[in-house]
């Protein structure tokens, strides 16, 4: 086993403890559950495991769950039409089936003409079994279960599935934005500075033109007002997404393409407020005419290391694919281009962006040959209060550094849900006793070490997928300040109190921001949550 995410903790990731269907089910997965491009698979985690105190695991230390929340989770995505991978813990509870449980009781059983029957007095038991049949059957294609055990296969069946999800996403977007083979080469070499060059160079070039010349079109605007149903608005708000999701700067020591970075952040943000404001979203034209200096710098730094380092341009190009011969519809979804045609925003004025006689706008001459004195002058601090506070803010800033750009399921992909109960603590496979462990003589005493967090290893090593996941306390003191910290490296948090947990749960978002969500009705506060899930995702 080569991958990064093994090495970290070989301890734990023992070869030996490795599940033996493991392969089958990741080729199943691949060739029969995920069908095209167009699913989008959710990977729900239940139930509890267990830690083998011995190697032919008589006894173990058990994280209890019955997996109820998981179940009830997973029935919801199910029956929105989701595909739905569901990790559990074996005996607990699954899908359309744990009510089954209750009921399957011998009075509840008879025997007729050699045939077992229930037998339920109560109209509503009736009902639910009725129901709970019927969903399981119209349901069933859509649902994968694999069931584990001990918390070393929980681990390798989460973090192996996650990153067969990754490499699928990897595959369908690679193309579109010449990435083709650099997320491995990153995975292995951990150093970008050559790959920069070679390799990232038209994707980020074209994406700093792109920048260029939309926001010298909306310069001197009347307010800087933009319709948002503008193509070229949308065209660089996904770029960026896409390209931003990808996150290279969690590999890079490349100190100026972690400010492209950055930069990039700040235009995605810019953007969003633009496309997604009911109404008219006004940019200064101090603020404009700074994002044109700042990308003037970075565009003549960017090919002046191009310069220094000897680079044919055309030994970059991968395959002739343009990242600005993208079709349309590749990048902006019917649902959206479609809405917000609002007469009131006024438009770009179409004439003065394609007008051949506004020097501004030869980009040929203007980008290339860098014959503009403002840039040749620039300097990065004497841009006022925009773009540098924001740099210098973001690398201040004690958070993970491969944070996920949106909130929203903008960027079409996998979702993580984590409700499994995973043991904080383990017995490395070598450390076990090898036989049943002798009660007659000494008391026993086991040094346990720290399971591998297992959120951690999956969002730092498989950026292309969405996370949610659940953390459980007794306290709630201890349960705000764990969750504050989790916050960081998912995308959405939900928090448990033990003794309150069917009557509310608080959702994290961002970091000391959350809500309340209390059991509203007489239904399971689960519908709630998936509720807030689906809302946070965007998902219909």
């Amino acid at each position: 086993m080569k991958e990064d995410y093994f090495a970290e903790d070989p301890k734990f990731f023992n070869k030996k403890l490795r599940p033996k269907n493991l392969d089958e089910i990741l080729k199943f997965l691949k060739e029969k559950f995920i069908l095209n491009d167009e699913d989008k698979i959710i990977l729900i985690t239940s139930g509890g495991t267990k830690v083998p105190l011995e190697k032919i695991e008589i006894r173990n230390i058990d994280n209890f769950s019955t997996g109820k929340r998981g179940t009830l989770i997973c029935e919801y995505f199910l029956k929105i039409n989701k595909k739905v991978i569901f990790l559990h813990r074996k005996g607990s509870y699954i899908p359309f089936e744990y009510h089954l449980k209750d009921l399957a009781k011998m009075e509840n059983l008879k025997v007729e003409e050699n045939n077992i029957r229930f037998n339920l007095t109560k109209e509503n038991e009736r009902n639910i079994l009725i129901d709970n049949l019927q969903n399981y059957k119209m349901y069933y294609n859509n649902l994968f279960l694999i069931s584990y055990d001990t918390i070393f296969e929980y681990g390798f069946y989460l973090i192996e599935i996650s990153n067969l999800l990754n490499e699928l996403m990897i595959n369908k977007y690679q193309n579109t934005f010449l990435l083709k083979n650099i997320y491995h080469k990153l995975k292995q070499e951990h150093n970008i500075n050559n790959l920069l060059l070679y390799e990232i160079f038209y994707s980020t070039n074209n994406i700093l033109n792109d920048m260029l010349l939309f926001f010298m079109s909306i310069q001197n605007k009347k307010c800087s007002e933009i319709s948002k149903h503008q193509n070229t608005s949308y065209k660089l708000y996904y770029k960026l997404l896409l390209f931003l999701n990808l996150r290279f700067d969690v590999y890079s020591n490349n100190q100026f393409f972690i400010n492209i970075q950055l930069f990039f952040k700040y235009i995605f943000s810019l953007l969003s407020n633009i496309i997604q404001m009911k109404e008219k979203y006004n940019i200064q034209q101090e603020e404009i005419q700074n994002i044109i200096l700042y990308i003037q710098m970075l565009i003549k730094n960017f090919n002046a290391d191009v310069l220094q380092n000897n680079i044919n341009e055309e030994e970059v190009i991968h395959n002739n694919i343009n990242i600005n011969n993208i079709k349309e519809e590749q990048i902006i979804p019917n649902n959206i281009k479609n809405i917000h045609n609002n007469d009131n925003i006024n438009h770009c004025d179409d004439n003065k962006i394609n007008n051949p006689d506004n020097h501004l706008l030869n980009t040929d001459t203007y980008i290339l040959h860098n014959n503009n004195p403002s840039c040749n002058d620039y300097n990065l601090n004497n841009l006022s209060f925009n773009i540098n506070k924001y740099i210098n803010e973001e690398k201040g800033k004690n958070k993970k550094t491969n944070q996920h750009i949106s909130e929203q399921f903008l960027f079409p992909t996998h979702l993580v849900i984590m409700c499994a109960a995973a043991s904080d603590f383990y017995i490395p496979y070598d450390e076990m006793h090898e036989n049943k462990i002798d009660s007659n003589y000494s008391p026993l005493s086991i040094q346990l070490c720290l399971t591998p967090k297992f959120y951690k290893i999956i969002n730092s090593h498989f950026p292309l997928l969405k996370y949610c996941i659940f953390k459980l306390e007794d306290e709630e003191k201890i349960l705000i300040d764990k969750s504050n910290e989790r916050i960081k490296y998912t995308d959405l948090l939900i928090a448990n109190l033990l003794t309150q947990r069917y009557d509310y749960v608080y959702i994290f978002k961002k970091q000391f921001e959350y809500v309340l969500l209390k059991k509203s009705n007489s239904e399971q506060i689960e519908n709630d949550i998936c509720y807030e899930i689906c809302k946070h995702f965007s998902i219909l």
